[in-house]
C-alpha cells in the first residue's frame, strides 16, 4: 500500500512539473515548448482558425534606458493586456524573446488583424517605479490555418508578415 501511494504521489508531482514546464515564468503565458508537446492545443488543431504573431517594439531601447527589470515588466504589461482580449479557447505562447504567438480556433485573419489594429494602441503605457512612462507597442502579422496540419505554414506566413509590419512601422517612423 505505501508503494501504490507513493507512485500516486509521484504521478501527481509529474503532472504538476510537466504543466510548470510548459508555462513562462515571467509572462505566465505557454512557452514554445508547450506548443510543441500540443498542451492546450486541441481547438485549434480541430478546426480552422487564425494565427496572429506579435512582436514587442523597441524592447531593446528599454531594456538599454531604464535596465532588464523594466523590459520584463514591459514583457509582463504586454502578455496580460493581449490575455484580457482572449477568449477561453485563444492560446497565448511566448514564442521567442518578445515575440508571442496566439492561437485563435474558429477566428478569420481579417477579423483579427482588425482587433489587433484596434486593440493594439490602446494597450496603456506602464509606469516605472522611477514615474517614468514606458510605451508598450507591438508589431504583428496574422494567418488564417485550414487545420492543425495547417499551423505551421500559416505561422511563418504570420510571422513574415510580423517582419513586414516591423520594416514599415521603422520606415514610417524613420521618414
Amino acid at each position: 500500500r505505501e508503494v501504490s501511494s507513493a507512485y500516486a504521489e509521484l504521478a501527481v508531482t509529474h503532472r504538476h512539473l510537466e504543466r510548470e514546464s510548459c508555462i513562462d515564468p515571467l509572462t505566465g503565458a505557454l512557452n514554445r515548448m508547450a506548443f510543441e508537446r500540443g498542451y492546450g492545443m486541441e481547438a485549434a488543431r480541430a478546426s480552422y482558425g487564425t494565427v496572429a504573431v506579435l512582436d514587442l517594439d523597441d524592447l531593446k531601447t528599454v531594456n538599454d534606458k531604464y535596465g532588464h527589470q523594466a523590459g520584463d515588466r514591459a514583457l509582463q504589461h504586454f502578455a496580460e493586456s493581449v490575455r484580457s482580449v482572449l477568449l477561453p479557447s485563444d492560446k497565448l505562447f511566448r514564442w521567442g524573446g518578445d515575440e508571442f504567438l496566439s492561437l485563435l480556433p474558429y477566428a478569420k485573419a481579417a477579423e483579427i488583424r482588425a482587433r489587433l489594429a484596434a486593440f493594439l494602441p490602446s494597450i496603456g503605457p506602464l509606469s516605472l517605479d522611477d514615474g517614468a512612462s514606458v510605451s508598450v507597442a507591438a508589431s504583428f502579422g496574422v494567418a488564417d490555418y485550414r487545420d492543425g496540419n495547417d499551423l505551421t505554414s500559416a505561422i511563418e506566413t504570420a510571422d513574415g508578415r510580423m517582419y513586414a509590419a516591423k520594416r514599415e512601422r521603422k520606415r514610417f517612423t524613420a521618414a
